[in-house]
């Protein structure tokens, strides 16, 4: 059985972090080996780490940085950012990274999900699976940072991508990043995939965290960047994590 999860995600750029809102008008946070080791004191589930610029410009992936961040933590990390090939993944996974996760490159590389199952394992690939909300309700999944939509809804991407042999699906709502204003829940209440899968945009504090587990028995994990880098608004930057005791009464409600 998987355990629930409470993960951070972080947003790197240039070696440092940011934070997003509904994707764009990044905010400094700060230093991200400095954030790794605040995570370690704090025992966090694990750490998703996405290089979201290398991405949308087609940068090629920091690997001596990525190298000395993952030195330092103590959780395990998932990476993503300008991950095109299964070379790529072989270097991170040498490197410690434990899954990697994709956007644009599940979809325009076709055959790149399949690749890194085969050759990994499909607990070793994470498809995240960013979406608007249309005016007619449907949630469309777009790539290279939000700024490209596709054809896809989102809930059909993510099942294609588990047939061709995604381990798990990370939904990020765009709309919501960043702001404060609550979850997706009409969306987050309705999905049942048979995958790990773990939702983030819109956390504002850990009362509706645990009000999200209770909606819906299939969640098994809530990632947010805000929750856990800010004290409740953008200007207020801290680093922060639920205590054992909190965390634990937050996932079994």
């Amino acid at each position: 059985m998987i355990e629930k999860r409470l993960i951070p995600m972080l947003l790197m750029e240039d070696e440092l972090l940011y934070k997003t809102e509904r994707f764009k008008n990044s905010n400094y946070i700060g230093d991200v080996i400095n954030a790794f080791k605040m995570f370690n004191d704090y025992e966090v589930d694990e750490i998703v780490l996405l290089s979201y610029r290398d991405s949308l410009n087609n940068q090629e992936i920091q690997f001596n940085f990525l190298k000395e961040i993952l030195s330092e933590a103590f959780m395990p990390v998932s990476y993503g950012g300008a991950v095109s090939t299964v070379q790529d993944c072989e270097k991170l996974f040498y490197l410690g990274v434990e899954k990697i996760v994709i956007n644009s490159a599940a979809y325009y590389q076709k055959n790149l999900i399949t690749e890194i199952a085969n050759e990994f394992g499909s607990q070793a690939i994470t498809i995240s699976v960013d979406y608007k909300k249309s005016i007619l309700g449907n949630r469309i999944f777009y790539v290279k940072s939000g700024t490209i939509k596709t054809e896809y809804n989102a809930v059909d991407f993510a099942r294609e991508a588990i047939e061709k042999g995604a381990g798990e699906i990370i939904f990020q709502s765009i709309d919501k990043d960043g702001t404060f204003n609550g979850v997706d829940i009409d969306f987050i209440s309705k999905i049942k995939l048979n995958v790990p899968t773990v939702f983030a945009g819109g956390s504002s504090n850990y009362v509706d965290t645990s009000y999200l587990f209770s909606e819906n028995k299939y969640l098994k994990a809530l990632g947010s960047g805000s929750l856990f880098v800010y004290n409740g608004t953008r200007e207020s930057i801290i680093i922060n994590y639920p205590t054992i005791e909190d965390k634990s009464k937050i996932l079994t409600h």
